[in-house]
């Protein structure tokens, strides 16, 4: 059975589901790129900060973690925060090695404007949704998210099988 409900034609590449999240993925960071832009950051940079805002401070390691980027892309942009004056930079005191990073108090006060805006989005966005499908629609993209790394493995695409 397809996403159309029916066991006819295969898939269309734009009833798939991944289109449809790509394509909504992409609005989302178009829009959020725009919104930041306006406050001189990138949505990475936008990220980072907001990683950093009430919290302890963290190593790149752990911020590119929660960012889902790699250790060396989270590198370049805390360089850039850091030559900005946005976060400061201070060793570990359990790992020689490692470094971690607060915000400044004019990294703070950019991190909470972008805060305000980016979560200002994603609130206009929900409210799209009928209030009573906001959980399920939520429990429904984590689940796929974690079901997608083994995914494609147990069998053909339908149109193969035929």
């Amino acid at each position: 059975m397809n996403a159309r409900g029916d066991a006819g034609s295969p898939l269309e590449w734009t009833e798939s589901l991944g289109f449809h999240i790509k394509r909504a993925e992409q609005a989302i960071a178009a829009r959020k790129a725009e919104i930041f832009r306006n406050l001189g950051l990138t949505v990475p940079q936008a990220m980072a900060l907001c990683l950093l805002l009430d919290a302890p401070p963290k190593s790149c390691t752990h911020l590119s973690r929660e960012s889902y980027v790699t250790s060396q892309t989270m590198t370049g942009i805390i360089g850039k925060l850091e030559a900005a004056q946005l976060v400061l930079r201070h060793p570990s005191a359990d790992h020689a090695r490692v470094h971690l990073f607060e915000l400044t108090e004019k990294g703070h006060e950019l991190a909470t404007q972008a805060r305000i805006l980016g979560m200002g989005l994603e609130e206009e966005l929900l409210d799209a949704v009928a209030p009573d499908a906001r959980a399920p629609l939520l429990a429904t993209l984590s689940r796929l998210a974690d079901l997608a790394p083994e995914a494609g493995t147990m069998s053909e695409p339908a149109a193969r099988r035929s």
